[in-house]
């Protein structure tokens, strides 16, 4: 058995035969059953993930059926791709603001997203359905998107989001809200 990722070649390679051999043929059967026909020297590229079979078949000339030998290398073809993950979220907010991230997984049918929130006091809370959550108070949070495919891939995005203090009243706090210059 060999293994290759999505997108790799193998080079078809001659095959040694006894000198009765007249009939030679190379296939390559996909995942889906579908059948190609090969020569040496070809390139094959897998496309997709899965199980493929590469068959020799040799015929002699005996009549009246010729004798038949085949060998096969079964290939496990396997998706070594990360994930594409784009994580949009306010990286600014205010205290009791309301923020939502936005998770896009590009060219991956099957995945499982894990979404984590730190908060300030380093006390975690896991995140799920539409990714909302509330910023109660000053600090750093820090945003954890780990995207899984069914093959393993993993793809980590974190973002971090500076809270600050709401701003409260209009006064100067400078000047203890005297707003006449001072006397010379």
């Amino acid at each position: 058995q060999a293994n290759y990722g999505i997108g790799e070649k193998l080079t078809v390679l001659e095959a040694t035969y006894s000198d009765n051999v007249v009939t030679k043929v190379i296939e390559m059967t996909k995942p889906d059953g579908s059948k190609v026909t090969l020569n040496v020297g070809d390139e094959f590229t897998f496309e997709t993930s899965g199980i493929y079979v590469l068959t020799y078949k040799a015929l002699d000339a005996s009549e009246p059926t010729p004798n038949e030998k085949v060998e096969t290398l079964t290939i496990n073809v396997a998706d070594t791709t990360k994930p594409v993950v784009t994580v949009t979220v306010s990286e600014e907010a205010k205290v009791n603001d309301s923020l939502t991230a936005e998770i896009t997984v590009v060219d991956d049918s099957e995945y499982d997203v894990t979404v984590t929130l730190t908060k300030p006091d380093s006390t975690v809370e896991k995140l799920t359905g539409s990714y909302t959550f509330t910023v109660a108070s000053e600090g750093t949070y820090t945003l954890k998107v780990v995207v899984e495919d069914i093959y393993g891939n993993i793809e980590t995005i974190t973002k971090e989001i500076t809270v600050t203090a709401n701003q409260t009243g209009t006064e100067d706090p400078g000047n203890g809200g005297n707003t006449s210059e001072p006397e010379k």
